[in-house]
């Protein structure tokens, strides 16, 4: 017997008043599994947040497309390790919303759980930041009593006193340091299909379908004079996505991917609410003297042409 898609009241039970859940329906009202699966493929950042916005009978249904394709990621030898933990932070987000908006989910049971062991039994086996940044995340979503089980289950991770957070400062040469890669939706940059290295052949940061993902490892100043005053994890954040493009832009020369102006208003889009109009004020003021200035701090390598 043929599984019926999801209804608008499955995608969206709150009514239309509910705009988060309106706009999930008008993103998946009429998709089936096999285009799910190829929606994720192509963006899962994307469809993120409404899939964590969605009904649950409408989310049990696309979990299986989900699963599948979260499955397919764990076992792809061309899926490597920073960018499988990125996938595993889409995943968490969508759960933590759903946590948020739907209370009497229950996290201890599928798709939740065979989810996120998935990402674990795979994150396992890679680098120690990666699991206990998981294991962290995954008991965060758990009910309080599933806990201990989920511990005794996964024997072989250690179970982290605190959870490592997204960045620590860096007292060295630049101010932060990047502890957990991030993932940025920006296709109207054009950076094209790219990987970017130092100078020293450690892997920065990947592109791939307008995603821009920025791997562990990299440091950078943020905020400089009375703009450190202001810090918090949104702004840090936003000027992590900042100093990396006017960086790149070093790079760019004869094939440039995008210009000052819109390097700043992708700054502009991540930067939280409350203080995201003097900061693009500051940048698109201040900004010229850093856009471009440098040379060779970079090496970016495109797998396709450009």
């Amino acid at each position: 017997m043929k599984e019926e898609l999801p209804t608008y009241v499955d995608i969206n039970p709150f009514g239309h008043r509910d705009l988060d859940g309106h706009d999930a329906a008008r993103k998946f009202l009429g998709v089936d599994k096999q285009t799910a699966y190829k929606m994720f493929d192509d963006n899962l950042f994307f469809y993120s947040e409404d899939l964590g916005n969605m009904g649950e009978d409408a989310f049990r249904y696309y979990s299986g497309a989900l699963y599948d394709y979260t499955t397919y990621l764990s076992q792809s030898s061309s899926c490597e390790a920073d960018e499988f933990l990125s996938h595993c932070e889409d995943i968490l987000s969508i759960f933590r919303l759903r946590k948020i908006y739907h209370e009497n989910s229950n996290y201890a049971n599928d798709p939740y759980k065979s989810i996120c062991n998935i990402c674990i039994q795979k994150l396992e086996k890679t680098q120690t930041h990666a699991r206990e940044f998981i294991l962290n995340s995954t008991l965060y979503l758990y009910a309080e009593e599933d806990i201990n089980k989920m511990i005794l289950e996964f024997k072989s991770i250690p179970q982290a006193k605190t959870p490592m957070n997204w960045y620590t400062k860096n007292k060295q040469h630049w101010r932060y340091l990047l502890n957990i890669p991030q993932r940025f939706d920006v296709p109207e940059l054009n950076l094209g299909e790219i990987d970017v290295y130092s100078l020293n052949q450690e892997p920065l940061a990947r592109s791939a379908k307008g995603m821009l993902t920025i791997y562990a490892g990299y440091s950078w100043d943020g905020y400089t004079g009375i703009g450190r005053s202001i810090e918090t994890d949104g702004t840090v954040k936003a000027s992590l996505l900042h100093d990396f493009l006017y960086q790149f832009a070093e790079q760019q020369h004869d094939q440039e991917a995008f210009t000052q102006c819109q390097a700043d208003k992708a700054y502009r889009r991540y930067h939280p609410l409350w203080a995201r109009l003097p900061c693009y004020i500051g940048v698109r003021l201040a900004g010229w003297r850093y856009f471009g200035g440098n040379e060779h701090s970079l090496i970016i390598k495109y797998r396709t042409p450009k």
